[in-house]
């Protein structure tokens, strides 16, 4: 792998006079390591996103009743009847 040297001059507009600020010397390499770790997050996240489905997919709630929606559809009398025995 080789390494390229790039060097940069900058003029600093802070000061009348122009000087030229020293030069910075930058070894770069080929730039794969930024790709390798946005690739390992990107799969991270893929196979979080799967193994959260899966449990979703496998469990119940213990909140979710089994016949919730009978229950939803009579909620109305029920709450008369609660109601009605309280005195």
């Amino acid at each position: 792998m080789q390494k390229y040297r790039l060097t940069a001059v900058c003029r600093d507009n802070r000061k009348d006079s122009g000087t030229i600020m020293k030069n910075k010397e930058l070894a770069t390499g080929s730039g794969a390591h930024w790709k390798i770790i946005l690739g390992l997050l990107v799969a991270f996240f893929i196979g979080a996103q799967i193994l959260t489905m899966v449990f979703a997919a496998r469990t119940v709630a213990p909140v979710v009743d089994h016949d919730y929606y009978q229950k939803g559809l009579h909620y109305g009398e029920t709450l008369r009847l609660e109601k009605a025995e309280k005195p």
